[in-house]
């Protein structure tokens, strides 16, 4: 079924009406029927579609769910394909979720590759301009919200993980004030968006003056002009969209451009007027009705919190949600805001990084919204401090609205990945989403030429396997372990002991490889390929041939089992497997190694995994191991 959702957004519908259309569209399927639908993506995570989502787990199995780019249908929403069966899913079974929003206009070939790859259940791939994931269809149902989610599964075990806790735990997110009558309240700065007057700045209340008004009386009721030289507006917190693509995120300390009058007439106003006081005000006493000498629709609402200090967030906008310091004065139900009794600079940097970004819009809510009970769910690590790193933003951005707080940010985007036990694989993830969500924001800030840099084998890779169609890559478990990418338990070798920059035989390079086999040994085993590159092409091992007896395979093994014996103590060959593997491209060497009953030393030193990375252990963190293990 295909629901054209252009003409119907210009009917006027509401996005959520899609979830509808996918009720309907299951009641007429016929029990074993397929489903294959063009619809809107934000039934998949908000909150009011949670019952759809719910009975489609229940009672479909899901093949599919695909994002796509928006030039396809030149659609005013985002468009995705959900693909089911009218039939319970096994237990084991698996879906394939598609992110390619991010593939240049018009470039047909890298869209149908990925389609292709996805009818043919070929391997995962994430890169800057599209992003395929396999997960369990019941993993889905770890986490209360049910998203339906393109994005990897081992970070949406976040979503539910008991290490951390939700904002919802630490923190109150509150929804402001409604003055049903903006224009007569509030003012604006010059440049602001809005049609409301411009402030006069002698009617300001100043910071000092603020910082002194009485809790139960002048922040409640409102102010008298003449006790402060006929000062009576105060900043007002209104929300707004999130926009830009300078490289420069309003976040931190973005002061308002907006004043509401907190005189005591204009409250009193504010909790009394009525629908005729509006008109009135408004020059129209001919339009008043005999029902309008009613209170107006005004809600003064959590006033406790109007001056207290807090956070606030955009909620619209396709940048939303960023965070930054609430203003001195009182805030509007569309600039809800946070306030906790925890260290708020810390939570500050939290909610700000990319992380946060992350698992916010792919698993808690996949809109150009930001809901006060999506903001609710946000995971928060309590054991990290960040506070130094958003105080210099804060100070530099004091003297310099639009300072560029990309190095500060960097290292607060680290420390969260540390927090939350992200290895490499993850970050990387994070940061290729990041680019292909937001592609202007990360050319403008630098952030796509370094992950190029950084993760250029990995995109590699991924180029290659979309270069072949994925029988291929089916075809041989060699092949099969290549696709997947390094990883806590893989990793690829180009050589032994052949130095490919020099052309000759170096045997120190030999370490590199004994250090991994020592490393898995230490952990949780895995898997060595030598004569693959770090990109995941097949090299073949006849360059290290030549330095063997005979120059062949049995010289090759018996070299690297000599290698283990001598230099590992305890001797680990009982533990340790080599074979070889004939590709087309040449011949790879596989290495198995199961985890050891004891900690294996290579030339006295002990290597342990760290997410894909083969890390030395010494001093006190060795110590902390070893102890770990014991236990």
């Amino acid at each position: 079924m295909y629901f054209n959702q252009r003409n119907e957004n210009e009917k006027g519908q509401s996005k959520d009406s899609y979830g509808i259309f996918i009720a309907r569209g299951l009641q007429l399927l016929r029990s074993n029927g397929i489903l294959s639908y063009i619809v809107s993506d934000t039934w998949r995570t908000i909150k009011s579609h949670r019952p759809l989502r719910k009975r489609l787990l229940e009672y479909t199995t899901v093949f599919h769910i695909l994002d796509l780019p928006s030039w396809i249908f030149d659609a005013t929403v985002n468009t995705g394909i959900l693909t089911v069966q009218k039939i319970a899913p096994e237990p084991d079974h698996t879906l394939i979720a598609g992110d390619l929003r991010a593939i240049p206009n018009d470039d047909w070939k890298s869209l149908s590759d990925n389609l292709l790859a996805v009818s043919s259940h070929g391997p995962d791939i994430q890169t800057i301009n599209c992003a395929r994931y396999t997960y369990p269809q019941n993993l889905i149902s770890t986490y209360d919200n049910l998203s339906f989610f393109v994005g990897l599964p081992r970070l949406y075990l976040l979503m539910s993980d008991d290490r951390f806790q939700q904002l919802d735990d630490i923190a109150d997110v509150k929804q402001g004030l409604a003055t049903a009558d903006n224009e007569y309240y509030i003012r604006k700065r010059e440049g602001a968006r809005g049609s409301y007057e411009i402030l006069n700045e002698t009617e300001l209340l100043t910071d000092e003056e603020i910082a002194n008004l009485t809790d139960d009386d002048e922040k409640q009721n409102g102010v008298n002009p003449r006790n402060y030289s006929g000062h009576h507006f105060v900043p007002y917190d209104k929300g707004g969209a999130s926009e830009t693509e300078e490289g420069w995120l309003p976040n931190y300390y973005v002061p308002t451009e907006y004043f509401i009058d907190w005189s005591r007439d204009a409250v009193h106003r504010l909790k009394t007027a009525t629908v005729a006081d509006i008109k009135r005000s408004h020059g129209q006493e001919d339009k008043i009705r005999p029902n309008d000498e009613i209170k107006i629709a005004s809600r003064f609402q959590n006033s406790e919190y109007y001056f207290r200090e807090g956070l606030t967030f955009s909620s619209r906008g396709v940048y939303s949600p960023t965070f930054r310091l609430k203003c001195l004065g009182p805030f509007d139900k569309e600039s809800s805001c946070i306030f906790t009794s925890s260290n708020i600079t810390s939570l500050l940097g939290v909610l700000s990084s990319k992380l946060t970004k992350y698992l916010f819009r792919i698993y808690i809510q996949d809109t150009v919204s930001s809901d006060i009970d999506a903001i609710k769910q946000i995971v928060v690590p309590t054991n990290i401090d960040l506070s130094t790193y958003v105080r210099q933003i804060i100070e530099n951005q004091i003297n310099n609205l639009q300072y560029d707080y990309v190095n500060e940010q960097t290292e607060i985007d680290m420390r969260v990945y540390g927090c939350f036990n992200l290895s490499e694989n993850y970050i990387r993830e994070v940061e290729l989403w990041y680019c292909r969500r937001y592609p202007k924001l990360a050319k403008a800030q630098g952030l796509l030429s370094e992950v190029k840099e950084k993760y250029a084998a990995h995109l590699e890779r991924c180029k290659r396997i979309l270069e072949k169609p994925p029988s291929y890559w089916r075809s041989n478990r060699i092949l099969q372990l290549i696709a997947q990418g390094e990883s806590h338990t893989l990793e690829f070798k180009e050589t032994l002991e052949h130095d490919t920059r020099q052309n000759q035989q170096n045997r120190e390079l030999n370490k590199a490889t004994l250090k991994t086999i020592a490393a898995l040994l230490n952990a949780e085993g895995g898997t060595i390929l030598i004569g693959v590159s770090d990109s995941g092409e097949v090299k073949g091992i006849n360059c290290d041939l030549q330095y063997v007896r005979g120059n062949n395979r049995d010289g090759f093994e018996q070299k690297l089992r000599s290698l283990i014996n001598d230099r590992f103590d305890p001797s680990p060959l009982g533990f340790i497997d080599i074979g070889f593997e004939e590709l087309a491209e040449g011949t790879a060497c596989r290495v198995n190694v199961r985890p050891a009953n004891t900690i294996i030393h290579l030339d006295n030193e002990v290597y342990i995994r760290d997410g894909n990375v083969t890390r030395k252990l010494e001093g006190r963190a060795l110590t902390d191991w070893i102890q770990q293990k014991g236990n």
